[in-house]
C-alpha cells in the first residue's frame, strides 16, 4: 500500500506548479493550520492541504442517497465559477477562480484526457490516479484540485476514509525526505461536507521559504478514491474553501415516490419558497418537487416530476448564470460527449443538422464555433431512460443549460 499512496502524494503536489505559475511569498498569513495532510510534490509544493475543520462547514443535516457510482467515474463539469463531480457527489463555488482547462489537465497527467467516462476509466487503470479538477485563487496563494484513484489498484478496496487517511499519514516520512522536509506538523482531522463526515490529513512544512499548509480529505466512492487537496501558501485559508462545497441533489430510479425524495433533500436549514417548492401541473407530469440554490449567487433548479400516484418520471436541471456565451456552450458540448460515452450517439431533434455537418462531432464544431443556437440532443438507454441536453433562452435573453432525464416512451 504504501507505493501507490506514495505516487499520489508527489503527483498532488507537483501539479501545482505547471498549471498556472508558482505562488508568491507576499500573501497574508491567516490562521494557523491545526492539523496537516499529506500529499506530497515532487519538485516544490503546489498543492497543500490546510487544516480540517472540526465543525461542519454546511450545516445540512438530511443526506439524500448517493447515486451507485460503484464501476463508473465521472469527469465532472464546471459551470461558470462552479465545479461538480457526480463521482464525489459535491460542487465547489470558487468565486473568481481559475481552472485549469481540458489541455491543462491532459498535461498534469502526463496523458491526452478526452475526460469522458471510458477515457477515465481507461487512464485509471494506467496510472492508478487521474486529476480531475484544478483550480487557483486570483492572487495564486491558494489552490485546490480533485483527484481520482483506484482503490483497488491503490490496495485500499472497502478501506474507509479513517483508514486510507492513517494509511497516508504513515507514509509521510518518505515523502517529506524525498521534497527536502527537514520538520513537519501533521494530523489526522475529520471534516464534514454536508450531512457527510469524512477523514484527512492536515500538514504544515516550510519549503523554499514558503509556508505550505495542505489539507487531503479522502472520499471512498465504490470502486475509487475521491481526495480533494486544498493547498494555501504564507498562511491558513482552507475554511474558505471548505465553506463553498455543496452537496449535489441525489439520483433516483423511476417510480420512487414524491414523499421519499422530499424527506431526503428536504434539509433542517431548507426552507419553503427559499429553497424548494412544489408545483402541480408541470409540463409533461402532474406534479414537480423543485429545489433552487442561490446561495453562491448562481441559480441552480433541480426538478422531480411525478405522475398523478406521486412515482417519479423525468427529472430536469436548469442552470443559469453571468458566464460568456461560449463557456455556456462549452459546457454544453463536455455533456454531450458525457453522455455520448454512456448513452451512445444521440438523436438530434433536427435531423438537418447531420445533413449540414455531417456527424455529431460536426454539430457539437457548430456549437461551440456559435454558428449553431438552437438544438436538443436525447439519447435512449438500456435502461429505458431518455435524456436529453439543451440551450435556452431565458425571458431576459441569457442562457440556461437544460438537462432533462425521463423514462422513454
Amino acid at each position: 500500500m504504501r507505493k501507490p499512496f506514495i505516487l499520489l502524494l508527489a503527483l498532488l503536489m507537483v501539479f501545482g506548479l505547471g498549471c498556472f505559475g508558482r505562488p508568491g511569498k507576499d500573501a497574508a498569513v491567516t490562521d494557523e493550520p491545526t492539523q496537516a495532510p499529506t500529499e506530497a510534490p515532487t519538485d516544490e509544493p503546489t498543492e497543500a492541504p490546510t487544516e480540517a475543520p472540526t465543525e461542519e462547514p454546511t450545516p445540512k443535516p438530511t443526506e439524500a442517497p448517493p447515486a451507485d457510482i460503484t464501476g463508473m467515474v465521472y469527469p465532472g463539469e464546471i459551470y461558470g465559477e462552479c465545479y461538480e463531480n457526480r463521482t464525489l457527489g459535491y460542487g465547489v463555488f470558487l468565486e473568481g477562480w481559475r481552472f485549469a482547462d481540458e489541455g491543462q489537465l491532459s498535461q498534469l497527467n502526463n496523458a491526452v484526457l478526452a475526460f469522458t467516462p471510458n477515457d477515465l476509466k481507461h487512464a485509471l487503470k494506467e496510472s492508478g490516479t487521474v486529476i480531475l479538477m484544478y483550480a487557483e485563487s486570483p492572487d495564486g496563494q491558494d489552490n485546490i484540485n480533485l483527484s481520482v484513484e483506484d482503490a483497488k489498484a491503490a490496495e485500499v478496496g472497502g478501506f474507509t476514509s479513517e483508514q486510507i487517511a492513517e494509511a497516508v499519514a504513515d507514509s509521510y516520512d518518505h515523502v517529506a525526505a524525498q521534497m527536502g522536509i527537514e520538520e513537519y506538523e501533521l494530523d489526522l482531522c475529520d471534516v464534514g461536507f454536508g450531512a457527510e463526515t469524512f477523514s484527512g490529513t492536515d500538514v504544515v512544512f516550510e519549503l523554499n521559504g514558503i509556508e505550505v499548509h495542505q489539507l487531503q480529505i479522502f472520499v471512498p466512492r465504490g470502486d475509487y478514491i475521491c481526495i480533494v487537496t486544498i493547498t494555501s501558501y504564507n498562511g491558513d485559508r482552507h475554511n474558505d474553501v471548505l465553506y463553498s462545497f455543496y452537496r449535489l441533489p441525489g439520483e433516483y430510479a423511476w417510480g420512487t415516490s414524491i414523499d421519499e425524495i422530499e424527506s431526503a433533500e428536504i434539509e433542517e436549514w431548507m426552507t419553503e419558497d427559499d429553497d424548494w417548492f412544489e408545483d402541480y401541473f408541470a409540463p409533461g407530469a402532474d406534479k414537480s418537487f423543485n429545489i433552487y440554490n442561490i446561495e453562491f449567487g448562481y441559480y441552480f433548479l433541480i426538478s422531480y416530476n411525478f405522475d398523478t400516484e406521486g412515482r417519479l418520471v423525468s427529472v430536469s436541471k436548469l442552470f443559469a448564470e453571468q458566464a460568456e456565451d461560449d463557456e455556456i456552450r462549452s459546457t454544453m458540448v463536455r455533456i454531450v460527449r458525457e453522455y455520448s460515452e454512456l448513452y451512445g450517439e444521440p438523436e438530434l431533434g433536427n435531423p438537418f443538422y447531420l445533413t449540414r455537418y455531417g456527424d455529431v462531432e460536426g454539430v457539437l464544431a457548430a456549437i461551440e464555433s456559435g454558428e449553431l443556437s438552437q438544438f436538443d440532443f436525447s439519447w435512449t438507454a438500456e435502461n429505458a431512460d431518455l435524456l436529453s441536453a439543451a440551450i435556452q433562452n431565458d425571458s431576459d435573453g441569457s442562457p440556461l443549460i437544460v438537462i432533462d432525464r425521463r423514462p422513454a416512451e
